[in-house]
């Protein structure tokens, strides 16, 4: 069954044109490329856009390894997720859509969290991805990051696991991923994708 058909894809999409997050998703693979979309996401404010761009980053890496595809936007959506790595999500009470018999505050603090651990979920994908590609070596090293993360941190606080992010979990990312890195893999991969052309 096509994703059309199982009512996945929406036909219409001006209803969510209404807000900016609604617009860049609509556009996904409307545009010149589907990272066009991720990187209009990115400079989005809010979680929605994050949590969007984070989901969507998922799928895209996803696809294009099971298509033996290049990793030049799985860099950048990597690099972009480490940028942001130990920032706290800025989650308003608006952004909650379901209620729970537990303070709001509460309910914030654990969308926070919640948002921190999807960082951490998405670079262990793409570092589960160059290990087992077997390219990429030090990236495959953040395999684990979410998991040591989790076991690392008992509370389910946003205060924990960004305490353990600036301890941890950034210089990790940094030793399988360091900026100069990121640059001349990013101009590699670019410049390979150009030749293909």
């Amino acid at each position: 069954m096509s994703p059309e058909a199982a009512g996945f894809v929406e036909q219409d999409a001006s209803s969510l044109r209404t807000d900016a997050v609604g617009d860049a998703i609509a556009d996904y693979g409307l545009l010149g490329a589907k990272i066009e979309s991720l990187a209009r996401l990115r400079q989005l404010q809010g979680v929605r856009a994050e949590i969007a761009m984070l989901s969507m980053g998922r799928s895209y890496v996803r696809r294009c390894v099971g298509r033996n595809g290049s990793w030049t936007s799985g860099i950048h959506l990597l690099w972009w997720t480490r940028l942001r790595l130990d920032q706290e999500p800025e989650v308003n009470a608006g952004d909650i859509r379901m209620e729970l018999a537990i303070p709001l505050a509460r309910q914030v603090e654990m969308a926070q969290w919640a948002v921190l651990m999807f960082r951490l979920v998405f670079i262990s994908d793409i570092g589960q991805y160059a290990k087992v590609s077997g390219s990429r070596a030090g990236v495959g090293g953040l395999s684990s990051l979410a998991e040591e993360a989790a076991a690392e941190t008992s509370d389910v606080t946003p205060k924990a696991l960004i305490t353990w992010l600036k301890r941890k979990g950034l210089s990790r990312f940094d030793h399988a991923l360091p900026e100069r890195s990121y640059v001349r893999m990013a101009r590699d991969l670019h410049r390979d994708a150009e030749d293909g052309d």
